[in-house]
């Protein structure tokens, strides 16, 4: 049988065992992720403001748009870091050809880092909302029963201005998220400070996720920090589950 990949450039993962498909330029290939990266790219330039156009003294840019954003799906798949990306790039040319790259011209991580930054935030909102509408087509996530939840994620740096301190004394950000409890994905995220609330955050995850998508929900799951009047009449009268009209519509 011959290998996906080939020994001399071989991933360490490849080498312990794991999943070839996961760690090969097939994953790229047959999920067809520069398409699915173009077009997702196409629906946020249009929902954004116009992009600013190139100064003519300017440099064009040398690596599309739709190939950094393949990339930085790919490093997230694989938990890699932008120096690991990059050096994998340049010693892996089937996996550069996949992403858009030209084999002898790869991106560095210097590049990377700036490029993963200027594609925005709504490019990112509007991936992360196709990824899901991909999910919900193959019949994965369902969304009828519904978590909210938060976690924490600590900040690159101290000196990071929209950071902020957590009273269990970590520095970051709290990740709000509306979580479909059958395939435990999360549909839905907010990104605050680490020292906000979580019940404020509540009712725009379930606005954003009733506008996304549309799913009949049925359950909505939450514990104590959640339990105000608002978020109580929203389920109840704007969301309207529909399990059973006799029981509470809002479970801890």
């Amino acid at each position: 049988m011959v290998p996906l990949v080939p020994s001399s450039v071989q991933p360490i993962e490849c080498r312990r065992n794991a999943n070839p498909f996961i760690f090969s330029p097939q994953l790229v290939h047959q999920l067809q992720l520069l398409t699915f990266a173009r077009k997702a790219l196409a629906l946020a330039y249009r929902l954004a403001r116009p992009r600013p156009l190139p100064s003519a003294r300017g440099r064009p840019p040398t690596y599309a748009d739709e190939t950094i954003l393949v990339t930085v799906i790919v490093m997230a798949i694989w938990q890699l870091s932008p120096y690991q990306m990059a050096d994998r790039l340049a010693r892996w040319p089937a996996l550069a050809v996949a992403c858009g790259y030209d084999p002898a011209h790869t991106i560095s991580a210097s590049q990377l880092y700036r490029r993963r930054d200027q594609l925005g935030l709504v490019a990112y909102f509007v991936t992360f909302c196709a990824l899901v509408w991909q999910l919900i087509r193959c019949g994965i996530i369902r969304g009828q029963d519904l978590v909210l939840d938060s976690t924490l994620i600590d900040a690159f740096s101290r000196q990071d201005l929209d950071a902020a301190w957590h009273f269990a004394k970590r520095f970051g950000y709290k990740v709000h998220m509306l979580i479909c409890r059958d395939a435990l994905l999360p549909v839905m995220f907010l990104v605050t400070p680490a020292n906000r609330n979580d019940a404020p955050w509540a009712v725009p995850l379930l606005e954003l996720f009733r506008h996304c998508f549309a799913l009949p929900v049925r359950v909505v799951r939450a514990d104590a920090a959640y339990l105000t009047r608002r978020i109580i009449a929203y389920i109840c009268f704007v969301l309207r589950p529909i399990s059973d009209t006799s029981s509470p519509r809002c479970q801890k």
